[in-house]
């Protein structure tokens, strides 16, 4: 499957163009022949033509990679707090209507952070 990164959209491996954006994938294209070059090309190899196909950008992994690190991040930091709160509310120390306050600020955190 091909993936186009600008319109979300999920393609078959026959397909050399987004229907949407025409980009195409991970390739570049002359507008004269349709010869295939490398991404990084700035002329056709074949034909010498700088009109070429403009491609997909690839994905970010980094970003994602980041973006996963700080959701757990968080996800590590609501864990710890909620552990805390019940075991001062078990000491008799915080009375149950923090621990679910506690709860609703974590859930409308973890709720900004998805998006």
């Amino acid at each position: 499957m091909k993936y186009c990164f600008n319109c979300k959209l999920h393609f078959t491996e026959d397909v050399s163009f987004c229907t949407q954006c025409g980009g195409s994938f991970n390739v570049k294209y002359c507008s004269r022949r349709l010869h295939l070059n490398p991404v990084n090309a700035k002329y056709c190899k074949f034909c010498g033509t700088s009109d070429m196909s403009k491609p997909n950008p690839p994905s970010s992994l980094a970003s994602r990679g980041l973006q996963s690190l700080f959701i757990a991040a968080i996800l590590v930091a609501i864990t710890a707090l909620f552990l805390v709160l019940v075991h001062l509310y078990s000491m008799d120390a915080l009375p149950p209507r923090i621990i679910v306050l506690a709860m609703v600020i974590a859930a409308v955190v973890l709720a900004a952070a998805r998006r």
